[in-house]
């Protein structure tokens, strides 16, 4: 029999749906609350709620992993406050530690890997050990077509941050690991959620009529500015500073029939205001004719049509790469291997623009599928159809199945 306490986790219902499917299997399931978005999305049974501050919570946990006699730990996001301190008590007990983080490869997976993701990943870093252990595994069927889970994970995160309101009198110590308040993000999030299929009509034209001369492009994709893996594995303290970095290599270096597009990530609350610089800095640098910048479209159809990818470190780099697309990264990342992506600072990024390398094919293939292996479970934390598969990814990646 093995216990699991459970930290926080994806906003859903997708990890009480978990705990049932453990506990069902004659494990014993705790629930470790800090907000009242933790309680709206897991009210019980197993709950225990952690009502003092951070500087109590050391003592707290360990004294809790004492008393439940725990074997393991689950949690999404490594670096936050809570976790960080909560992992180095677990691992001093010899409590296994499991991540979730969102999938690696999106859209249709979720990422569950012991020890940390991103990073702290413990995925081998080596192109020919890669290759013997990817390339001796089966193939992989493709994954389902699911339902978009993007509307639905914007109903999860009000539902997350209504339940922080309305239970604040039960965690008034509770601080949440994002730089931003929950009311600046839903000022910004929840019109474009209602908006987007609006914009995403304009957007749409607007690129149409910018490569309607089919002129050659690459294509930048931005990340959240709260993105961990962005906030913690890159040099970069803003979307400005990349961008800035990112163009004016791109003025300097990139021959003259490339242009460039830029693509806010979905869950973007500032898009009017990273758009509004993006443009201005261009014209700046005399480029306004030569960039497109959109906030809705299809992610994928920009890549296929692309020249390559620069990025910071985001999963769409993956993507990318199982397309055969040349990547550039300018943080860390999992797939910044040689022979898969460039990577490298500003300098590294002149010399892309002329000659981006295209990734080696059977290491690419070796890569997706030890990552899909060890790391990857189909699905998404929260359609029905998406959660349903990534329970029965998880309880493998666990060891349940």
């Amino acid at each position: 029999m093995r216990v699991f306490v459970f930290l926080q986790m994806p906003q859903s219902s997708f990890p009480r749906r978990l705990g049932k499917k453990l506990a069902d299997k004659g494990h014993v399931v705790h629930k470790i609350n800090f907000c009242g978005g933790d309680l709206l999305h897991w009210p019980w049974p197993g709950v225990c709620n952690y009502r003092k501050d951070l500087g109590a919570w050391p003592t707290f946990f360990d004294e809790f992993l004492e008393r439940s006699r725990a074997t393991d730990l689950l949690l999404i996001g490594d670096r936050r406050p809570l976790h960080q301190p909560a992992i180095v008590l677990a691992r001093r007990r010899g409590v296994r530690v499991f991540v979730f983080d969102e999938g690696y490869v999106r859209p249709h997976f979720v990422t569950l890997e012991k020890n940390g993701v991103g990073g702290r990943s413990e995925l081998p870093r080596d192109p020919e050990v890669i290759k013997a252990l990817g390339l001796g595994l089966p193939p992989a069927s493709p994954p389902p077509d699911l339902e978009p889970d993007v509307r639905r994970k914007v109903r999860e995160a009000v539902k997350h941050h209504f339940g922080n309101v309305i239970f604040w009198p039960l965690f008034p110590r509770y601080r949440t690991h994002r730089p931003q308040t929950v009311f600046r993000e839903l000022t910004g999030l929840l019109p474009r959620h209602l908006t987007r299929e609006r914009h995403k009509g304009k957007d749409e034209a607007a690129l149409g009529k910018f490569l309607a001369d089919g002129r050659a492009y690459f294509f930048l994709p931005l990340q959240l500015p709260a993105d961990t893996q962005f906030r913690c594995y890159s040099r970069f303290t803003s979307l400005q500073e990349t961008m800035a970095v990112i163009l004016d290599s791109f003025q300097r270096r990139a021959p003259e029939e490339y242009s460039l597009v830029i693509r806010s990530h979905p869950l973007d609350w500032q898009i009017g205001g990273h758009r509004k610089f993006a443009l201005s800095f261009a014209q700046t640098l005399g480029l306004e004719t030569r960039i497109c910048f959109v906030n809705e479209g299809d992610t994928n159809r920009m890549i296929a049509g692309s020249k390559g990818l620069v990025l910071v470190n985001s999963t769409t780099g993956l993507t990318a790469l199982a397309m055969g697309k040349p990547v550039f990264c300018l943080g860390k990342a999992i797939y910044a291997l040689p022979g898969l992506a460039s990577a490298g600072g500003a300098d590294d990024l002149d010399e892309f623009w002329g000659r981006p390398p295209s990734p080696d094919a059977a290491l690419c293939r070796a890569f997706l599928s030890l990552l899909r292996d060890r790391a990857l479970a189909v699905g998404n934390y929260y359609t029905r159809e998406g959660q349903d598969l990534a329970l029965e990814g998880a309880l493998r990646l666990l060891g349940e199945l």
